[in-house]
């Protein structure tokens, strides 16, 4: 998995910072009866702007899948995550530019589903990049989900979130030490076919930014966003 960040138009009085993202997992799971537990490995390098510094995150997880009666289930991960940060001076502190972190990452999602109706809500704690404005970070978040489907060949969805995203290290003179943000939206999906599928949606995001002292940000920033994605999906078992 691979993600590159570069922002080159910063409004006056802003601060983004361009950054690189290479991720890759492995997973074991063995299934005991109608349940799944395992565990898995991430790895994660994250590169900022050149003399910005660079972090590489490794995250050991126990990961568990119940089926629960009356169509429930239950999915959850937890394990150590460490990260090996340079070029960056941890927040808090007057420290180096090179430091560890041990922290506990963490996430569960519940779920049920019926014949047309599927509701699911979870939760999540780990470390990201810090969608270019805080740096190395550390996000927890909560969403929730409702899909039903109208009849044959057509759902629609609601779904929203909530997270708070925490510099690990100190921000840059102007810059947010931490971000709230939150997401409301309704899709409509249309099956165009055995493998052909259209999403329409609209979604209102809002974030707030803290430690910044600029009016630019004074009250949050408020984004209407509207999607139409068309997809394709081909499946074809190996061997054959």
């Amino acid at each position: 998995m691979f993600y590159d960040f570069h922002f080159s138009d910063n409004t006056v009085g802003t601060s983004l910072t361009d950054s690189r993202t290479i991720a890759g997992a492995a997973f074991w799971l063995h299934q005991f009866g109608r349940d799944w537990f395992g565990g898995s490995y991430r790895f994660q390098r994250l590169t900022y702007e050149p003399g910005s510094g660079e972090t590489n995150v490794h995250s050991f997880m126990a990961v568990n899948t119940l089926s629960l009666p009356l169509r429930f289930t239950l999915s959850g991960f937890v394990g150590p995550e460490y990260s090996d940060n340079r070029g960056m001076v941890p927040a808090g502190t007057d420290g180096n530019s090179h430091f560890t972190n041990w922290s506990v990452a963490s996430g569960v999602d519940a779920g049920w589903q019926k014949d047309h109706t599927s509701i699911a809500a979870g939760f999540s704690r780990r470390i990201n990049d810090g969608g270019g404005v805080l740096g190395v970070a550390r996000v927890q978040g909560v969403h929730a989900s409702l899909r039903q489907e109208l009849f044959p060949g057509w759902a629609v969805a609601l779904s929203s979130s909530y997270g708070n995203s925490k510099a690990l290290t100190i921000p840059a003179a102007g810059t947010a030490s931490s971000i709230d943000s939150a997401m409301v939206g309704a899709f409509l999906e249309r099956n165009l076919g055995k493998s052909l599928t259209l999403h329409m949606g609209y979604s209102h995001e809002f974030q707030d930014q803290s430690g910044v002292v600029n009016p630019i940000f004074e009250g949050g920033a408020h984004r209407n966003r509207f999607s139409v994605t068309l997809g394709y999906q081909w499946e074809r078992p190996l061997g054959r």
